[in-house]
């Protein structure tokens, strides 16, 4: 995979689709690789030019050991694009991914053609905190194995309807975490990053075309946060996925696809 030098760091990324399509991005969240978004890049790139990439400290991005914050990790991105020749694109991102998005439309507007903010929160006092077997699950690694530490991660990712509908889907995904998790100094770097993440008292200058999807059954951040973030962006469309836990693009995964589809050919050309 390609790699580009942004500011004091070296950065990971993929392109992928038609060099005359839409232009879209990906932002992954809390210590997800850009491979990661395999159930949304590769059907998506038969339409549209899809960039994904590594935050700083995951994967082929550089893994500095300082101080991480949402708003340096949109400055990452500026920086990405620019230096790859994007003046703007459809902004996407996930989690984590979505805080970033959130901060990356906020200092960079003119760049956003579209924000599309999945399972993620505004943050701030009135956020709805994950489920405190999440929280417990956080705090309390020590002495477990990286099997151990990825399947339960992955357990409270999903929901439970899917969970026991697909044990097969489920061992493969708890294989691909092994491989893909981040070292645990880059976890903590990006928890710390996410928990202090607070953009509620500014969504309201947003001035752009924004989506927000949110599964009803999501223990890491409740779809609450959804319905926050639909109160606080003014004209925000809000689509709630029944029953689905936090990883949405998995669960309900042609749908969730259909509908980044048809909303950025509804925003294509802006």
């Amino acid at each position: 995979m390609p790699k580009i030098e942004v500011g004091e760091i070296e950065m990971g990324y993929d392109l992928s689709g038609p060099e005359d399509g839409e232009r879209v991005v990906l932002i992954r969240g809390l210590g997800g690789p850009k491979e990661a978004w395999r159930e949304q890049a590769e059907p998506l790139s038969d339409e549209f030019r899809i960039l994904v990439f590594d935050n700083r400290g995951i994967g082929d991005s550089s893994k500095p050991d300082h101080r991480y914050t949402i708003p340096m990790f949109a400055s990452d991105l500026s920086g990405l694009m620019a230096a790859i020749g994007w003046d703007s694109a459809h902004i996407i991102g996930g989690s984590m991914g979505g805080m970033i998005a959130q901060e990356f439309a906020l200092g960079f507007p003119y760049k956003v053609k579209s924000l599309t903010l999945l399972y993620t929160t505004p943050g701030g006092r009135n956020q709805a905190p994950p489920r405190p077997e999440v929280l417990d699950h956080w705090s309390n690694q020590e002495g477990l194995t990286e099997e151990e530490i990825a399947r339960k991660g992955i357990e409270l990712g999903f929901s439970k309807r899917f969970r026991d509908a697909n044990p097969d889907r489920m061992e493969e995904l708890i294989a691909q975490s092994i491989k893909e998790a981040p070292s645990p100094q880059t976890f903590m770097h990006h928890l710390e990053a996410a928990m202090r993440h607070d953009a509620s008292s500014r969504l309201h200058f947003l001035d752009m075309p924004v989506l927000i999807a949110h599964g009803t059954d999501d223990w890491l951040l409740p779809h609450q946060n959804g319905e926050r973030l639909a109160e606080l962006i003014r004209g925000a469309r809000l689509e709630l996925f029944e029953g689905a836990g936090h990883a949405l693009g998995v669960e309900y995964q042609d749908e969730f696809n259909a509908l980044l589809r048809s909303w950025i050919r509804e925003n294509a050309g802006r």
